[in-house]
């Protein structure tokens, strides 16, 4: 039996105040997050949202 690799996303911030990287386990959660804690239209290179292999 193979295992399957598990994912998660992982919401990178680096903003002057808020320097963070949070996981979450899904994409619609991390980009909910980015949504209602940074709004609608951060500014170019303040937000990551990517897909990482969780730990």
């Amino acid at each position: 039996m193979t295992k399957t690799k598990r994912t998660e996303w992982r919401v990178i911030v680096n903003i002057d105040y808020f320097n963070d990287a949070l996981r979450f386990a899904t994409e619609a959660e991390a980009r909910t997050w980015v949504l209602n804690v940074i709004g609608p239209k951060p500014r170019p290179g303040t937000v990551t949202v990517e897909e990482v292999e969780a730990i």
